[in-house]
């Protein structure tokens, strides 16, 4: 097969392909060198390796069940957007931040919250809560949902005590 090619301003018809590629058509490293076989092999752990980081990275272990009792004081009730708080996808939530007065366990359930008694932390429900849970004090079973990243506590039911 010939093609046309320019060398140095003037045209010629008469090369043939074979002549314009090298015969030796082996890949090349960045150095220019050509890759043997045995470093091509030395490289596979390293892809493996590779891929399982962003294997175990893109797939995150779930938390387990679990279930806690809690009592305390609603310090602060606000409808929020779920991406204020890094979640997805976009919807509303309610969140509850709670003074932890006392955090039981249910049986048949780990704990999350046991420790945490005197900390105010925010519990979140996709549910509606009533406006007059502020300021009031409350008993209400919550649950922790994430993974290792990270997660957050949900309200599964709540009342107000009296």
């Amino acid at each position: 097969m010939k093609i046309l090619i320019r060398e140095s301003g003037s045209v010629t018809w008469n090369k043939n392909v074979s002549s314009i590629y090298p015969k030796d058509r082996r890949l090349l490293s960045l150095s220019g060198q050509p890759f043997s076989r045995g470093s091509i092999i030395k490289r596979i752990p390293l892809v493996f390796l590779i891929l399982f980081l962003f294997y175990t990275m893109a797939n995150a272990v779930p938390v387990i069940p679990n279930e806690a009792l809690l009592r305390g004081t609603v310090v602060e009730y606000c409808v929020t957007s779920s991406s204020l708080s890094g979640m997805s996808p976009e919807q509303v939530f309610y969140r509850v931040l709670i003074s932890v007065e006392e955090a039981g366990d249910v049986k048949g359930y780990p704990n999350f919250l046991r420790g945490k008694e005197g900390q105010v932390l925010a519990f979140y429900s996709k549910e509606k809560q009533p406006v007059e849970l502020f300021g009031k004090r409350i008993r209400a079973f919550v649950e922790y949902k994430g993974d290792e990243r990270g997660g957050h506590f949900w309200l599964k039911q709540i009342e107000i005590m009296e």
